[in-house]
This record gives C-alpha cells, structure tokens and sequence, in this order.
C-alpha cells in the first residue's frame, strides 16, 4: 500500500488542523515518519496484500493518516535543540491541557476504531480479498466480521484480541456441527452462501449465523475451545437441519454425505410369539 501524503489529503481526513503558514513545517511533514508504520498496521490487521477497489482504499488511507497523527501527537510540539529538548511556544495559542489532549487522542482512536472495523467488514465481501491468505483467515468460520466481536469486548478490551478468541470458539462449533450433523460439503457450501451478498440472506445461512454468534456469547469467557457439552451442537443443529431438508439443493448435499448416519431402520420384531420383546 502506497500513499501520496499531501497537506491536502491530511486536512481533509483531520479537518479540525489549522492550516499551516510561510516557515512552518506542515503537518503532512510531521506525521510523515509515523505514516510507514500506520501502513504496516493496517496490512497486517485488515487489508493483507491486496490491492483494494478504490472506494476501500480510501478507507484504508483515511485509517492510515489517523493512526499516524494518534501515534505522533506527543511528539507535535517537541523539538531537539543543542542544549536538549525544548517545546514548541506562541504567542497566538493557548496551549492544550493535558485532559483536552487525552479527549483529542480518545475522540481520534474511537473514530479510527470504527473506520477500521467497517474497512474489515466491507472487505469480507470484496472476493479478491477473501482469496487472500489474511481473507482466508478471517472468512474461515461463520463470523467473519471483527465488528461483531466488539458487542463482547469489555471497556479498554483490544476488539482484535476478543475477535480473536471468538474466531477459535466458531471453529470449534462448526467442526462439530460439521463431524456430527452437517457434514463438511454442506458447511463448505453454506460458507461459501454466507460471503455472497445475494444469498447471505438464506434461512439455513442466517439460522447458523445465528447459532454461532448465540454460541459464542455463551461461552466467550470460557477457556476451552471444543463444546464442553457434546449435546450442545445438537440443539442448534435440529432446528438447522430442519431448514435444510425444506431446500431441494441443500437437503441432496447433506443427505449424501450424512443422511445415511440419520436414516435408522425401525426395530422389526422376527421372532414368533406374542409375548416376545
């Protein structure tokens, strides 16, 4: 990811900035060396090696510039001087207190926050991202979004690191789901239903979203990641495969590779006499 920084691009992402005059250095030049390390941030959490439709990119940058200007705040009106370090004074401007600094920094890191997790949720369904080794982490389970993980997080909790451990817990489900009641074909395919927005909106896709996300909200402060409870994914999967055998498609696709686990023969009585159990 490349960015042209210009005073221009950083006034309209931090519109509040005042603009700069002749002899000041600009603030495009004062986050410029934070900006590299913002660039591999975004990389490594959301966008991989991708290379984004514009409208994303946009979003990735606006992300970037943000990040930098959170990262370079304390350092703004920092010099380095022969005698040491000095701080930066006017005339003009009232200096900033601490706790309207530390509002400016909240304010900037929870509007970062909500461009970087809507970035994450837009790129699920960009498909040259899903095919990516970072898509194909993220898209591996049925809860996919970071977003949804911070209705779980705790006040100051990292949403990435909770995103993280409810990743591990939908896995897990759906394996089970997958060994026992499903099978792996009908997963994979529902999987596939669940990344198109066409057809996200199924009712078997939409009643296991469901199921992982109510599965995960159970059990997110729990340390195991398999289901302690191995009657559990049959609760959620009954009403599943009760959608499923309504589908024409979906029911061939589980009933050839589980259906014979479910068709039991009933007990036939061959021995004569009335009095026979």
């Amino acid at each position: 990811m490349e960015i042209n920084l210009t005073e221009e691009l950083v006034q309209s992402v931090l519109p509040n900035t005042l603009i700069t005059v002749d002899e000041e250095t600009p603030l495009s030049a004062r986050i410029a060396p934070y900006v590299k390390d913002s660039i591999r941030w975004i990389e490594s959490l959301v966008i991989g090696d991708v290379e984004l439709p514009e409208d994303l990119q946009e979003m990735a940058v606006r992300a970037v510039i943000i990040h930098a200007f959170i990262h370079a705040i304390p350092a703004l009106d920092i010099v380095a001087t022969p005698s040491g370090f000095g701080v930066v004074s006017t005339q003009n401007l009232v200096p900033a207190s601490k706790e309207r600094v530390e509002r400016l920094i909240a304010g900037l890191s929870n509007s970062l926050n909500c461009v970087v997790l809507d970035l994450q949720q837009r790129c699920v369904y960009c498909q040259e991202w899903r095919e990516s080794a970072l898509g194909k982490w993220y898209c591996a389970s049925f809860y996919p979004f970071v977003k949804d993980a911070s209705y779980q997080a705790k006040e100051g909790q990292d949403v990435f690191a909770v995103y993280k451990r409810a990743r591990e817990l939908a896995i897990g489900f759906e394996s089970s789901l997958a060994e026992e009641y499903l099978g792996s074909e009908l997963m994979n395919y529902l999987r596939e239903m669940r990344f198109d927005p066409i057809t996200d909106s199924n009712p078997v896709v939409y009643r296991l979203t469901c199921a992982v996300s109510q599965y995960i909200a159970q059990n997110i402060n729990s340390r195991s990641t398999r289901c302690p409870d191995e009657h559990i994914p049959w609760h959620f999967a009954e009403s599943i495969l009760n959608i499923v055998k309504q589908d024409k498609k979906l029911r061939k696709i589980w009933k050839d590779s589980m259906g014979k686990n479910f068709d039991v023969e009933p007990f036939k009585n061959t021995r004569k006499g009335g009095y026979f159990f």
